[in-house]
């Protein structure tokens, strides 16, 4: 008898890019896929009524380490709206690339990051979340690019 695991895991690449398109700096780190994310993807599977994909990626300032357990970043940055995302297969590998972009008219400080089914602040379902090493910074002369790495 063949067993079969599903292990679902993210990889998160940030880029700090300004205004003129350079790249000032890069982050590569492990995600928490959470509970609520997990049993979100069988929901979806199965059709589950109200089941509803993501589709937004949210930021905070929480450095706080993720746990299976979160249910909503640590403390979500409301002035910097929720960033749709789009959606890639990945290439020699089962699972997606998730893109979104960043902007904010005032200087930031991005400690955290997850992905949610809803696009208003505070609500939705959270699929997963980061905390980075130390915190990026956004501004007006300054973006984050996100692209998660999610495999099966």
């Amino acid at each position: 008898m063949t067993r079969e695991r599903l292990e679902l895991s993210g990889r998160l690449t940030v880029r700090l890019v300004d205004k003129c398109g350079r790249e000032r700096a890069r982050v590569v780190h492990d995600n928490e896929i959470v509970n609520a994310g997990r049993t979100l993807i069988g929901q979806l599977l199965v059709g589950g009524a109200g089941a509803v994909p993501i589709s937004h990626l949210a930021v905070g300032t929480s450095g706080t380490p993720p746990t299976p357990a979160d249910t909503a970043l640590g403390a979500e940055i409301a002035s910097i709206d929720r960033a749709p995302i789009e959606v890639t297969p990945l290439a020699g590998a089962i699972g997606l690339r998730v893109s979104a972009q960043v902007s904010s008219a005032t200087t930031q400080a991005v400690a955290e990051a997850g992905l949610f089914n809803s696009n208003a602040h505070g609500s939705g379902t959270m699929y997963n979340r980061v905390a980075f090493p130390s915190p990026l910074p956004v501004a007006t002369d300054l973006d984050l690019f996100f692209e998660w790495d999610i495999t099966f």
